[in-house]
């Protein structure tokens, strides 16, 4: 993100979060928790609202519909001794279809989200993803979530980037974070030394 000024970033994991980087300054955003229209009608989310996107389309959603799908092999949260998205993705590279339309649903629902993001600025350069669910989940959702945005969005060169994604295969708009797995212990380290900064600047003041 050094050489980018504009860009929209999603970590998609157990929840869906993020951040948006305008003329370089970076701000916080709660992407997840956009409605996420009828199709989420009867999913609570975890923040206690109605049909978020992040009810229906991040990695605890997901795992959530699949012990509901398979309860009889479903003990203490795992499915066969593993975790649920671990489960899909070994399902789906096997080629079942039952796990490869979870995908494709879900890769339709952040393709939607993501156009819809770039919609609202011509400026955006990328779209930066991290978060374990999209990280190891992105080959198998990359190609719907491609397509989806071709169809919506409006912006040329966000068009033109995305054909050549579709027939290169390689990130031009869609990139992943370089700071995987290690991005969170970073955030975390920077909100700190942040905090400590500002408590460092309030006990001087009280001193005078």
């Amino acid at each position: 993100l050094k050489d980018v000024q504009n860009a929209i970033i999603e970590t998609i994991s157990t929840g869906w979060g993020g951040a948006e980087k305008r003329e370089g300054k970076i701000y916080p955003a709660e992407p997840g928790h956009i409605y996420a229209g009828e199709e989420g009608k009867n999913k609570i989310c975890g923040c206690g609202r109605i049909a978020c996107q992040e009810a229906l389309y991040s990695g605890s959603a997901v795992q959530k519909e699949i012990l509901e799908l398979f309860p009889e092999k479903t003990e203490n949260g795992k499915i066969q001794g593993l975790n649920p998205c671990v489960f899909l993705d070994q399902e789906a590279k096997k080629g079942k279809p039952w796990a490869l339309e979870i995908y494709a649903r879900v890769g339709k629902g952040i393709g939607e989200a993501w156009a819809a993001a770039l919609n609202r600025s011509s400026a955006i350069e990328i779209i930066v993803y991290t978060g374990r669910f999209a990280i190891f989940g992105m080959p198998l959702m990359i190609e719907t979530i491609r397509k989806t945005m071709l169809k919506r969005v409006m912006f040329e060169h966000h068009r033109t980037m995305l054909k050549e994604e579709i027939t290169s295969g390689k990130e031009k708009l869609i990139v992943r974070s370089e700071l995987w797995p290690k991005g969170a212990l970073i955030g975390a380290a920077l909100v700190f030394e942040k905090l400590e900064t500002e408590l460092s600047t309030l006990a001087k003041a009280s001193q005078h």
